[in-house]
């Protein structure tokens, strides 16, 4: 099963993205993982879209506040799932 993890850079420092993998059971070796700035530009998000718009995902996670729920929001309608 192949997922998706969206989060924050202070997010990462924290290790969040320790705690997604144990609670929902993730296999770290099948899970791609996005660090995403507290003001993404269009720039970044078209190039994540183009770069995984020929990669299917059967789950996308994301923790963290607004840049980060809305970076994954924008990918879940743009790349396949």
């Amino acid at each position: 099963m192949n997922s998706l993890l969206v989060l924050s850079q202070g997010g990462k420092k924290r290790g969040y993205q320790d705690y997604i993998y144990e609670k929902f059971l993730i296999d770290r070796d099948k899970t791609t993982t996005v660090t995403v700035s507290n003001y993404p530009d269009s720039y970044k998000l078209l190039k994540l879209i183009k770069n995984f718009s020929q990669t299917s995902f059967d789950n996308i996670y994301a923790i963290g506040g607004g840049s980060v729920i809305d970076i994954a929001k924008v990918l879940s309608v743009f790349i396949p799932i």
